[in-house]
């Protein structure tokens, strides 16, 4: 079964790229990685422990809000520096183009997550962000 690995380091990755596009199918999310920085166990509350991903080509899928936002929500334990989340959250994506643009957003909504590519060392509170998905079909679409 192929994979789609999405290693996100900035609040705004514009510009991801892959392979070859992925044609429509079904894909499962499987796990998601959510790697915060030292800073992240005394800014984070519990409450503020997860984060939007939007991604472009969710737009396109089965999956969206009131808010007309297209992501997935990942959770950070935020007494850890790694948080693994294992999930089977199956998505209907009519197609994965080879750029897509990908997008994070605190757990407000709208703020600056603080990705540590973005932001200094000592107000960084995430150093990645990865998801990834399987699907049954890499025929070339």
């Amino acid at each position: 079964m192929p994979v789609l690995h999405i290693h996100i380091t900035k609040r705004e990755e514009l510009d991801m790229s892959i392979y070859s596009a992925v044609k429509p199918q079904k894909m499962v999310l499987r796990n998601t990685v959510v790697k915060l920085t030292d800073n992240a166990k005394n800014q984070l509350s519990h409450s503020n422990s997860h984060f939007y991903v939007d991604i472009s080509w969710l737009g396109h899928s089965s999956m969206s809000n009131r808010n007309n936002h297209h992501h997935c929500t990942v959770f950070a334990d935020t007494s850890k520096n790694d948080t693994i989340t294992f999930c089977n959250w199956l998505f209907h994506v009519p197609r994965v183009d080879r750029q897509f643009s990908v997008k994070v957003y605190a757990a407000d909504g709208t703020s600056d997550p603080m990705f540590l590519a973005d932001h200094n060392a000592a107000t960084a509170m995430i150093e990645s962000i990865d998801l990834v998905f399987d699907y049954e079909n890499s025929t070339r679409g």
